[in-house]
């Protein structure tokens, strides 16, 4: 059975994981250790930790880069939330979602005809959240969707939205084209529309004139709206761990969210010759390999020992990063897997530094530094550039992420073993089937 679970299951994996892996440099080893390791020193445990490292320099506020996985034990969030709590300004990851953020001054229409439809989404989107909340909520109330803008912004705050989420509504109000969105609500708010009248700004038009509306594009599905756990939420609750977002909140005024829109990543992967459509289909639920990852985590579920054997590939993998993202980098809808890992790590990270030299560059007072908290994967690369600023790596700690008790799940330790090299083989012989075929 394991055989035949095991190729999927490393496939899902390692694509639901290129958030937290990245190719290990050669000179990391030279150098200082890694970001994550697993430490099998205690018998009958296993420990995945992750580093969290604080770099200084002579007159600037110091810098804590915090390491982090998307999925691992409950208390290793509540221990970060803890951490980030200490610093005067937290920098954030989080991609956020099609039609927010600022967009680019060199936009052609046809691709602001895309973002455009992509912010009417997210104001749909939004809007519906808006209503399901108050809906659900004891405290709240909902009278219909409000008639207007100004009155759909107020709703808004008196709902106390997180501050992301309030920013989100005010980026996707307004078309790519800098005209405010039409939109208007049915008499008694049972229903509402939500128009652009495209490049022209007029009514009516054809190409990237035409008018662009809700009502013409797929119903909001109940992914989008929160209404179905995504999959890292099924892969935590399949494996008994939990899921980064559903423990951790950033809604707070010192934390800034230092990462790139989802339109933001595709465009560069456009440029670059790269293919985020697999990993965007897998979690938002719409991919095949989304579909086969419910089926594999249902059948996980009723094998006994599935949940242990789910925590162990997962430290596996982490610890074998290179060859994890050679399995995922030869997946279907993956293009220049080159392509790929400088945008999800190289591009992300440079608005991670544009955004700390900011703050550096501010006049506040600094009394406990700046936290920089984001996918271990995305830290030797991060830790270079810190060098590159003049900073120095002067601490170092382990925080826990993930511990697997193989005594308590009832699991030998020379099956362990016996599963941790069965795992690397099986990640090894895909990354070399995957080789062959690329040399055919």
């Amino acid at each position: 059975m394991l055989n035949t679970l095991l190729r999927p299951v490393l496939v899902v994996l390692s694509l639901s994981l290129l958030g937290t892996l990245a190719p290990v440099h050669a000179s990391v080893a030279d150098e200082q250790e890694p970001w994550i390791r697993v430490d099998d020193t205690r018998q009958g445990v296993l420990d995945l930790d992750v580093a969290e490292r604080v770099y200084t320099k002579e007159g600037m506020p110091n810098v804590t880069l915090v390491g982090a996985i998307h999925i691992g034990d409950p208390r290793f969030y509540k221990h970060l939330t803890k951490t980030l709590e200490a610093f005067d300004v937290v920098l954030y990851e989080g991609v956020g979602p099609s039609g927010a953020g600022e967009l680019p001054a060199d936009l052609s229409d046809e691709e602001r005809v895309k973002r455009t439809e992509g912010r009417i989404r997210l104001f749909a989107t939004m809007l519906e959240a808006m209503k399901r909340g108050a809906e659900a909520s004891e405290e709240q109330t909902w009278d219909g969707y409000p008639a207007d803008l100004d009155a759909l912004h107020e709703r808004a705050h008196e709902l106390d939205l997180g501050d992301r989420q309030l920013e989100w509504i005010s980026d996707s109000a307004t078309d790519a084209w800098g005209r405010p969105l039409l939109y208007s609500a049915t008499e008694g708010g049972s229903d509402f529309t939500l128009v652009s009248y495209g490049a022209d700004g007029k009514e009516g038009g054809r190409g990237v004139d035409r008018d662009l509306s809700i009502a013409i594009q797929p119903p909001l599905s109940d992914a989008e709206l929160g209404a179905e756990p995504g999959l890292q939420q099924k892969m935590a609750d399949t494996f008994g761990l939990a899921f980064q977002g559903d423990i951790m909140s950033h809604d707070f005024e010192n934390h800034i969210n230092a990462d790139l829109s989802v339109d933001e990543v595709r465009t560069l992967l456009e440029e670059k010759g790269g293919d985020g459509s697999m990993i965007f289909g897998m979690l938002d639920g719409s991919s095949s390999m989304a579909a086969m990852a419910d089926i594999v985590f249902s059948i996980i579920k009723f094998i006994p020992g599935g949940s242990a054997m789910g925590k162990l590939m997962i430290m596996e993998m982490l610890a074998n990063a290179d060859d994890a993202l050679a399995v995922a980098g030869a997946q279907p809808g993956m293009g220049n897997p080159e392509a790929l890992m400088e945008v999800i790590i190289v591009d992300r990270n440079k608005k991670v530094i544009e955004d700390l030299k900011g703050q550096l560059a501010s006049k506040r007072m600094w009394n406990n530094g700046i936290g920089v908290i984001y996918g271990a994967g995305h830290m030797q690369d991060l830790h270079e550039r810190m060098l590159a600023l003049g900073y120095e790596l002067t601490e170092s700690d382990w925080n826990l992420a993930i511990r697997l008790n193989l005594r308590k799940e009832g699991i030998p330790e020379s099956a362990a073993n016996m599963m941790r090299m069965q795992i690397r083989s099986q990640i090894k012989a895909m990354t070399g089937a995957a080789g062959a075929s690329d040399e055919l």
